[in-house]
């Protein structure tokens, strides 16, 4: 027989020794960090639910008192136009800055075409960021607007959803 197979012999032993010695202390160690993870994410869960209900409770009111008082839906309705007014005018006139600065190089045949170049993306992020801003905007009238006008449903659906995160924040307590 070869030095091989009796070092392999000798090694065999002690390593199924030490690992059947181990095993549990693993296992348990696995078990028990598994464990933590599992109330780190329930710990989390519960906070984000937490969250909801008070972003609910928040809306609830504020829509609340829009629906009490018409004049001042109007009020917010109005001032969202002009909100998404004055951003596409301010975003619009940026932009045309920055598209006519990127064609001076190129009338002029300069060697600045990089440069212009980077201002028409940069004008083109400007019109998109601006975009984005007045759809913000609109959709928060419109989705105010919507509970407003539909207020009944929105009542319910607010109180459903709170009574069931109660619920389940009570049971997790």
């Amino acid at each position: 027989m070869s030095t091989d197979f009796w070092l392999s012999f000798a090694l065999a032993i002690p390593l199924a020794i030490a690992a059947n010695l181990l095993t549990p202390k693993l296992q348990l160690w696995l078990e028990r960090r598994s464990s933590d993870k599992a109330l780190k994410r329930k710990g989390q869960v519960l906070e984000e639910r937490k969250k909801t209900a008070e972003r609910l409770r928040s809306d609830f009111v504020r829509v609340s008192a829009l629906h009490a008082d018409r004049a001042e839906l109007q009020l917010l309705l109005t001032v969202s136009v002009l909100k998404a007014s004055m951003i596409g005018a301010l975003t619009a006139a940026g932009a045309g800055v920055m598209f006519a600065y990127a064609s001076v190089p190129r009338l002029l045949g300069s060697r600045l075409e990089t440069l212009a170049e980077i201002t028409t993306i940069g004008g083109q992020l400007f019109s998109l960021f601006g975009s984005v801003l007045v759809f913000q905007i609109c959709n928060r009238a419109f989705k105010d607007y919507t509970r407003v006008k539909e207020f009944q449903q929105f009542k319910e659906a607010t109180e459903q959803e709170l009574s069931s995160i109660e619920q389940e924040l009570e049971s997790n307590a």
